[in-house]
């Protein structure tokens, strides 16, 4: 069979619902002239469908390789890396405490880049709220008591941010 051949067999397999067999048709493609795109990049997108995003995410690198400049195969770049990085902060809550510390930085980091790209609105409002309101407990919590020699009460001047 030739790449042609193949390409027809993975699209006929895909058509009929058969990931295992387009992958296995795609595949062929690829032995069959390595230097095309499309079986590469087929081959991610149904990598990525059946949840395999490090199979994926080695077709997308073939894809990219070939073609920089490729906005299907950068977007499914994109959608692989974030399906990873929910994989990996799922596996940071099953660390104890102590463990998870020796990641914060460069989570930290991460965040801070998405922010920059983003906005505030990569964190939501409630969030945004929930922390704002945390602060300023902290910050209360650190205050010294002060007494005026009036006995008058001295505003806070946090008052005016509410939950006070």
């Amino acid at each position: 069979m030739g790449y042609d051949d193949h390409i027809a067999a993975a699209q006929a397999a895909q058509a009929s619902g058969s990931a295992t067999a387009a992958l296995e048709a795609y595949r062929g493609a690829i032995a069959a002239d390595p230097a095309r795109k499309l079986p590469w990049l087929e081959t991610a997108r149904l990598e990525a469908e059946q949840r395999r995003p490090v199979d994926a995410l080695v077709a997308i690198q073939e894809v990219l390789r070939r073609d920089p400049a490729d906005l299907d195969a950068s977007m499914l770049y994109l959608d692989v890396v974030l399906q990873l990085a929910g994989e990996g902060i799922a596996r940071l809550r099953t660390l104890a405490p102590e463990h998870r510390a020796a990641y914060l930085e460069r989570s930290q980091a991460l965040v801070e880049e998405a922010i920059e790209l983003f906005g505030d609105r990569m964190v939501p409002a409630e969030l945004r709220s929930r922390y704002g309101t945390e602060a300023v407990e902290r910050y209360r919590r650190n205050l010294p008591p002060v007494t005026p020699p009036d006995g008058k009460k001295i505003s806070d001047p946090l008052d005016v941010l509410g939950g006070g």
